[in-house]
């Protein structure tokens, strides 16, 4: 006979814990993992007696710590948060309070100064490296091909937006995490092996949007030719498409190597952003943005798919659950 498990959670605010002292009086607690997003976090609790409006005040900018899962199991370290928004509403009375995911010192300098600098003879692995070191976070780096440069400019823009739009270029996902910079292609995630399957008997709720989308069979990029002097192009085919379009990259690259992980990482983009299904399940705190999961008896739907986003929810009527969205994973291109 399976033991039943008791949904359970921890808050702490100012690093102090406080779970027991507001237990009976939480509504709803809600924790968004996004892969390439800022996480945060919804606490919504009973203002009884307007007790929030008076000795027990929140301050905007208290740092907030929360734990969630199920009594003596190891509990989802959902990190901690800043304070930024609290509403009050009636009736009945509740106080609502919303986080992001902490921003220190060395993050609002990465996301609002902007900077010029160039790199020579570079790879976007060191480059990426040499960023988190400079602001102070861990790097966190797993390419499946590294892209080679002889000049890479950071023209007068946020070292966040520089590193957003090369993770947008050559196919990869990239967020701030706690004191960690994550920066991951997309076919690194799509090889992981499954952190489980997930059959129709396991989900509480799902729902699968499949939209129209344009397939592409080339993609043509433009590069430099140093010893011609000349722009050429570079076209790269999916060997496992009979038919497509012709995806046409506006970005040039400057030599030949870096032509063909152009091509290869935007087609491979294009192609596998078909299908986003969306999953409501018991709660799991496993389940987290950037794991890779297995659907079976989901009949063409079936496969392997990347976690994008993790909604851990905790109430007193529902308990413990998670929904994911997903996106499929293909590794149909060659390396």
């Amino acid at each position: 006979m399976a033991t039943l498990k008791t949904p359970d959670f921890k808050i702490e605010i100012e690093f102090k814990d406080i779970t027991q002292s507001i237990r009976d009086l939480v509504s709803s607690i809600r924790y968004t993992d996004n892969l390439s997003l800022a996480d945060t976090i919804e606490i919504t609790l009973e203002n009884k007696n307007r007790i929030f409006m008076k000795e027990w005040f929140p301050n905007r900018g208290n740092f907030i710590s929360l734990h969630i899962g199920y009594k003596n199991e190891k509990y989802l370290n959902c990190g901690t948060f800043r304070l930024n928004e609290i509403v009050f509403s009636g009736f009945p009375e509740t106080v609502s309070l919303y986080g992001n995911s902490w921003i220190s010192k060395g993050q609002i300098e990465f996301w609002r100064e902007k900077k010029t600098r160039t790199w020579e003879n570079t790879t976007l692995s060191y480059v990426v490296s040499q960023i988190a070191s400079e602001f102070g976070f861990q790097p966190f780096v797993r390419l499946k091909e590294d892209i080679e440069f002889n000049r890479l400019e950071q023209n007068n823009i946020t070292t966040g937006q520089f590193l957003a739009n090369l993770s947008e270029k050559y196919g990869c996902t990239f967020k701030v995490y706690r004191e960690k910079l994550v920066f991951v292609q997309w076919k690194y995630l799509d090889e992981l092996p499954p952190h489980t399957k997930i059959t129709p008997y396991d989900v509480i709720k799902y729902r699968i949007k499949d939209v129209p989308r344009e397939m592409y069979k080339k993609a043509i990029v433009q590069y430099w030719d140093p010893k011609t002097k000349e722009l050429k192009e570079y076209v790269y085919e999916d060997p496992y498409l009979e038919y497509g379009g012709v995806l046409k990259v506006i970005d040039k690259a400057e030599n030949i190597k870096q032509a063909m992980a152009l091509a290869k990482h935007q087609l491979y983009v294009r192609n596998t952003s078909k299908v986003s299904p969306v999953l409501t399940l018991e709660g799991n705190p496993s389940l987290v943005a950037g794991t890779t999961v297995e659907l079976d008896g989901f009949g063409v739907y079936d496969g392997k798919y990347a976690i994008t986003k993790a909604v851990h929810t905790f109430s007193p009527s529902s308990g413990y659950l998670t929904e994911v969205e997903l996106r499929k994973c293909t590794v149909s291109l060659k390396s």
